[in-house]
C-alpha cells in the first residue's frame, strides 16, 4: 500500500514516462508491449521500417504486399527478432532472400490465403529455426514446400513443421525418399 502522496506522484510520473517511451518508439500501425525487457510488436497491414530496440517478437496481420523480399526486413534490428508471425493479407510469393536479415528466428509462421510461390532458398539463412508453421496457405502446394525443405540445411534444428490446410497438389516422382525420411523426425501437425 502506498504510504504517501509523494509515492503516488512518483509512480504516476514513472508510468507516464514509461508509456511515452513505449509509444514514441513504437512504429506506426503497431502496438508495442514490453515483456521481460523485450519488445513485442503487433502490427497491421505493413512491415515496420524501424524496429524498437530489444524487439524479440513481431506479429504482422493483413499484410498489403503482393510479395515478401529482403528489403522488407532490411533494418539491422531485425537480427534481434526470434519469433515472427506473418498472417493474412494479399501476399502470394516469398522470395529466396526474404529472411536473410532475420537470421536468429526460432519460430516462423507464414499464413497467407493467396500464397502460391515459396522460393527454394526462402529459409536457407534460418539455421536456428525450431518451428515452421505454414498452416492456412490454401493455395501453396506440397511440392513447393517439399522443394524448400529438401534443399536447405536449416532443417537440422527444425523440431516442428505445421502443414495444416496446405494444398495437397503433388507431382509424382518430384519428391525423393530422403525427404520423407527427413520428415519423420519432425512433429508434424495436420
Amino acid at each position: 500500500m502506498l504510504e504517501s502522496y509523494g509515492e503516488i506522484i512518483f509512480l504516476s510520473h514513472f508510468m507516464l514516462v514509461y508509456m511515452a517511451f513505449v509509444n514514441s518508439d513504437c512504429p506506426m500501425r503497431c502496438e508495442c508491449d514490453i515483456d521481460n525487457e523485450a519488445m513485442n510488436l503487433n502490427c497491421t497491414s505493413t512491415i515496420p521500417d524501424m524496429l524498437p530496440l530489444n524487439t524479440r517478437v513481431v506479429s504482422i496481420t493483413d499484410i498489403a504486399y503482393e510479395y515478401l523480399q529482403q528489403s522488407d526486413f532490411n533494418n539491422a534490428r531485425w537480427e534481434n527478432v526470434t519469433k515472427l508471425y506473418l498472417r493474412g493479407g494479399s501476399v502470394n510469393s516469398v522470395f529466396s532472400d526474404t529472411f536473410w536479415n532475420v537470421s536468429n528466428l526460432t519460430h516462423l509462421q507464414i499464413s497467407f490465403p493467396n500464397l502460391k510461390r515459396l522460393s527454394v532458398n526462402a529459409f536457407s539463412q534460418l539455421t536456428k529455426l525450431h518451428t515452421l508453421d505454414l498452416s492456412g496457405n490454401f493455395l501453396l502446394s506440397f511440392d513447393v514446400v517439399a522443394d524448400a525443405l529438401r534443399v536447405n540445411e536449416f532443417t537440422n534444428n527444425l523440431d516442428e513443421l505445421n502443414l495444416h490446410s496446405l494444398a495437397m497438389f503433388l507431382t509424382p516422382c518430384k519428391l525423393k525418399e530422403t525427404f520423407f525420411l527427413q520428415l519423420q523426425r519432425f512433429s508434424i501437425k495436420r
